[in-house]
């Protein structure tokens, strides 16, 4: 049977891509930062120090985190209130 000759991407392989291109982005000012990691990144890069890309790459579990986190800040940032808020009222009402 012959095999398939096509390369197939992995998770890994398309999230080190995506953050590459991101980090890319922001060297070309056709991006802005999203992250503290992203605004580390460009400060450095500005100053003159050439950061390895490599070294802002995040695994996927990292990733996962870093974008839970930067959504429950602009959450926050709205004023919306968290779904695990807890409020006075009680949560089965009395019959």
């Amino acid at each position: 049977m012959p095999r398939n000759r096509r390369r197939h991407l992995s998770d890994a392989d398309f999230i080190h891509a995506l953050q590459d291109l991101r980090l890319r982005g922001l060297e070309t000012g056709t991006c802005e930062p999203l992250s503290d990691r992203e605004t580390f990144y460009l400060r450095l890069f500005r100053d003159g120090r050439c950061p390895d890309r490599a070294d802002f790459i995040l695994s996927r579990p990292l990733l996962l985190l870093e974008s839970m986190q930067i959504r429950a800040e602009r959450e926050d940032e709205a004023g919306e209130p968290s779904p695990f808020t807890p409020t006075s009222e009680p949560a089965i009402p009395p019959e």
